[in-house]
């Protein structure tokens, strides 16, 4: 991301719990290393089960997020822009507690395992 457009997510980022008590310096480390993604409707953002490799910001877009079990799925919730997904797996180590699907084509900033150890060590 270029420096001006770092700047300009500032403002967002502040909005969002997660991020709404950092202090400045931490919140442009963050905005730093954070990297745009682009989905089309349908997709599989990821699988219940699958390994936590990444942090997801949505920016535009609605998410539908489920579990699967018994050969069905629960709908648990319908995300869109300013919310988050996938710190708790990143936190814990777990694997994916539930599944992410598109139902826009959606936009992300995504912060991956790696750049999430950097900032949080």
């Amino acid at each position: 991301m270029q420096h001006e457009e770092i700047g300009a997510w500032i403002p967002f980022l502040k909005r969002i719990a997660l991020f709404k008590d950092l202090s400045s310096e931490v919140l442009d480390r963050i905005a730093g290393l954070l990297k745009p993604l682009s989905l089309p409707r349908g997709a599989t953002l990821f699988q219940q089960g699958d390994s936590a490799d990444a942090f997801y910001i949505i920016t535009s877009g609605q998410i539908r997020i489920f579990t699967e079990g018994q050969g069905s799925q629960k709908m648990t919730a319908y995300l869109s822009r300013g919310d988050t997904l996938g710190e708790l797996s990143l936190l814990t180590g777990e694997l994916r507690s539930m599944s992410a699907v598109l139902d826009t084509t959606s936009e992300f900033l995504v912060l991956s395992k790696k750049d999430f150890a950097e900032v949080t060590s």
